[in-house]
């Protein structure tokens, strides 16, 4: 390709890539002086055949060609032709020296921009500049109606999903709902013998955690696409992690009559299976994995395990995998599974639960967390999900092995005396049922003015539970009055308040520890047990 660059100062100066089509040497020369002479910059190449004029089509990009009308075994009208046939959108302008007004019409008509005689080129830099300027808005305008179009697309597919995933969220919420009203209006209004009432309790329990975790997936879910999910790292053994979760899960009913053969393999001893990660979201997305190749599998197998890999770059991960014998996934479903909303089914006669949230969350901890998802799967045979974690060798420390076993601690409280500060009826009669058999003498404040009021009167109070949201004066606030006025009296939250951040919030407001709703009684126990020590050691 030639360049000129030498030309006359010009205030309005413009640099262009030309394809000339010009059989005539001296013909493009003073073309190109012309255009010098102007003030643009001219990068060119000249070409005037067919297989040329392909040729520098299809290896360059140009801003405007300028081609002769006739030329020996080659015409513009031929070069038109080559344009429309590679559906070529660049300004084109005819030059003839002798060519007639109604050739000059049909050639336009033909596609090309304009048209000149070569012995008055006055309107050669005009039409250039014009058609520069024209080209650039056809451009603007068709990236415009081609974004539309996307946009277009996007937001029909969004509000699909959409309307797909409240539909679905609606019958995932109503399918727990209708057991837990149902049950308890059972219990509530029927006569069943003692049998019968511990079966429809533990379908109660059983439907609330399902719901539970629905809700849990929308706040995660909500964490996520506000950039707000907090990740706290700390050291774990995933020995035992992968042993809670096989006593967990081995409570499945498809496990437990042996339809489905659970495996758990373990690559490291324990002592040398630390890894540096948060430990609640490493076993939720373990969880949801594990729950899912439970639920697509009808029979046959569910193997979890793990092992050390390396990347390209020499860097360690462990790379974990939950393998079933279920359904499989297509392949062309093998993706967007991980997106949000999405399911392999998701049509009204789906056999299978779920609101589609669990596999897009899952991935963009994995992310948050440093490591990677991938999924292998075939119609029929079933799935393999792998996720990998960064792994430092180096940080690995000797922990001994701890085994998992059922809490079936007893307390008694019988010489304690414990404040529930609680406004809703519902809530503080289970509080006071789960501290039932400790023996603790309980009793209730409604509010946080009266909390203050008999932790200021009764001095035979040990502990107050705390919730945060209350009628008149909040649970921080009136657990601020009470730490000014007893530093060392403990205060433990218990709230609805479960969000990332919520515990630390309780925490920076004087409560000594922090437990959120639903309550889980072990735990809630457990929390309760250690802030009466903490009291009587000071």
């Amino acid at each position: 390709m030639k360049s000129i660059s030498k030309k006359m100062p010009k205030s309005d100066d413009i640099s262009i890539k030309l394809l000339l089509i010009e059989d005539s040497e001296n013909d493009a020369l003073i073309l190109i002086y012309h255009l010098k002479k102007e003030g643009i910059n001219v990068e060119y190449e000249r070409v005037y055949s067919e297989v040329t004029v392909r040729e520098a089509l299809k290896n360059k990009k140009w801003d405007i060609v300028i081609s002769d009308y006739a030329m020996p075994g080659f015409d513009g009208g031929e070069a038109l032709k080559i344009f429309k046939e590679m559906d070529i959108e660049i300004p084109f302008i005819m030059i003839s020296g002798t060519i007639g007004e109604d050739v000059a019409v049909q050639t336009m008509r033909n596609g090309a921009h304009d048209y000149l005689m070569k012995d008055n080129l006055t309107r050669l830099v005009p039409a250039i500049k014009r058609e520069l300027i024209e080209a650039k808005n056809r451009r603007d305008k068709k990236k415009n109606l081609a974004e539309l179009i996307i946009a277009k697309e996007r937001a029909e597919e969004s509000d699909r999903l959409k309307s797909s995933f409240l539909a679905t969220m609606s019958h995932e919420l109503r399918t727990p709902l209708n057991s837990i009203i149902g049950f308890a209006e059972l219990i509530a209004n029927d006569i069943f013998s003692y049998e019968d009432v511990v079966e429809n309790s533990k379908l109660i329990y059983q439907s609330g955690h399902h719901l539970l975790a629905l809700i849990n997936d929308m706040f995660d879910f909500s964490l996520i696409e506000s950039g707000e999910l907090k990740i706290n790292k700390t050291e774990i053994s995933i020995n035992k992690i992968l042993d809670k979760l096989e006593i967990d899960f081995g409570r499945d009913n498809k496990v437990r009559t042996g339809v489905i053969k659970l495996i758990f393999e373990k690559d490291f001893e324990y002592g040398k299976d630390e890894l540096y990660t948060d430990n609640i979201k490493f076993r939720q997305v373990l969880s949801n994995l594990i729950g899912n190749a439970l639920k697509f599998t009808e029979k046959g197998l569910v193997k979890v395990g793990y092992k050390a890999i390396k990347d390209d770059a020499g860097n360690n991960f462990i790379e974990f995998f939950v393998k079933d014998s279920g359904i499989g996934i297509p392949e062309n479903m093998q993706d967007v599974i991980f997106e949000r909303f999405r399911q392999v089914e998701e049509t009204h006669t789906r056999r299978f639960g779920g609101a589609g949230l669990g596999l897009s969350i899952s991935k963009r901890i994995i992310e948050f967390l440093g490591g990677k998802n991938r999924v292998e799967s075939q119609v029929g045979k079933g799935s393999t999900f792998y996720f990998t974690l960064p792994f430092d060798r180096e940080s690995i420390k000797e922990v001994p092995e701890i085994k998992f076993v059922a809490d079936k601690k007893l307390y008694n409280w019988s010489e304690k005396k414990i404040l529930v500060v609680e406004d809703v009826d519902s809530n503080y009669k289970l509080v006071e049922m789960m501290l039932r058999k400790t023996n603790a003498k309980v009793i209730r404040a409604v509010n946080g003015i009266e909390a203050i009021e008999k932790c200021k009167s009764d001095k035979e109070l040990d502990l107050v539970i705390m919730d945060i949201r209350l009628p008149d004066l909040s649970g921080y606030d009136a657990t601020k009055r009470i730490k000014e006025m007893c530093p060392d009296f403990p205060v433990l939250a218990q709230t609805s308040y479960a969000l990332s951040g919520d515990r630390e919030i309780s925490l920076q407001a004087g409560c000594d520890d922090y437990i959120p709703k639903p309550l889980d009684k072990s735990l809630f126990l457990s929390k309760i047990n250690a802030l009466l020590k903490k009291k009587n050691t000071q």
